[in-house]
């Protein structure tokens, strides 16, 4: 049970490290009304940050600055393993890496929500 427990503990402390890096630089987006959801992925293999903006659609050329930031920073820290950019209900999800989004490579500025998935590098 005591190796569970740290690896339980590793989890926990990688979720809080992201948390602190997205509280810092994606604190302009939340008070503007965005929210910021950080939480362990599904199948368990990394950390998801999620981005939107009270369910409504909002334009890239809004966040990216902010949005650039942020990922510099958990990328300093983490490894960014892909960038999820959701777009309206009916059309497909836009799959970006994490140069797409420094080097401002976003295509659609019509999205509901932005999901970037990380990891812990390897040491």
């Amino acid at each position: 049970m005591r190796y569970l427990r740290k690896f339980n503990e590793s989890i926990s402390d990688s979720i809080s490290k992201v948390e602190e890096i997205a509280d810092c630089h994606l604190a302009d987006l939340k008070d503007k009304g965005f929210g910021v959801i950080v939480h362990q992925t599904k199948d368990k293999t990394g950390i998801a940050v999620w981005l939107g903006y009270r369910g409504k659609r909002f334009n890239w050329e809004f966040i990216k600055d902010s949005y650039i930031t942020f990922a510099s920073a958990i990328n300093d820290e983490f490894s960014v393993t892909r960038v999820d950019a959701h777009l309206p209900i009916g059309t497909t999800i836009d799959k970006y890496t994490y140069d797409d989004i420094v080097d401002d490579n976003i295509s659609n500025d019509d999205l509901t929500y932005l999901v970037i998935i990380v990891k812990e590098k390897n040491k």
